[in-house]
């Protein structure tokens, strides 16, 4: 099953998985939700077991990308008071 807002995902997508209360990032496979790294195996589930996809991978962020601390320090100070 999936979250109302979740596109679906076609077979070799990478999707965020909702398993009990751990979330997985797992490649979506005819057999099962399958692991980049090979030292895990599929994970495979029967029919009567929830799990719910959350979300879909839209890409992979450059280390340039990701706001370091001083940038969110300024957006702090910016910002102080409107929370």
């Amino acid at each position: 099953q999936r979250a109302p807002e979740c596109p679906a995902l076609h077979y070799g997508e990478i999707g965020a998985f909702l398993i009990g209360s751990s979330t997985y990032i797992k490649v979506y496979a005819e057999d099962g939700l399958r692991s980049l790294n090979r030292q895990y195996k599929t994970m495979k589930f029967a029919e009567d077991e929830r799990v719910t996809l959350i979300g879909r991978l839209l890409g992979i962020l450059e280390p340039d990308d990701v706001a370091k601390p001083e940038d969110i320090r300024l957006y702090q100070q910016i910002h102080a008071g409107e929370v």
